[in-house]
């Protein structure tokens, strides 16, 4: 029932796979070499969110000190 098996994997990748939730394949015998590239893959992903996280607040950041300008000026007398 092995090509039975595979065609299911296939249907469910395709039917699941996202670019907001990616399906990643790893191809391995050795569990440990599938666990260690299980968490480079997380990683990279994680710092991938981390850095997008550090720009969008670095961005907040500049609005809210503009704005923070804008309103000292707005105060003079």
């Amino acid at each position: 029932k092995w090509n039975a098996y595979v065609k299911a994997v296939d249907h469910a990748l395709d039917r699941t796979h996202t670019r907001a939730a990616p399906w990643h394949l790893i191809a391995a015998d050795d569990k440990h070499f599938a666990r260690a590239e299980a968490l480079r893959i997380v990683t990279r992903a994680l710092m991938h969110h981390a850095r997008w996280l550090e720009d969008q607040t670095q961005v907040k950041r500049a609005r809210s000190l503009k704005e923070a300008l804008r309103e000292l000026e707005r105060s003079k007398p």
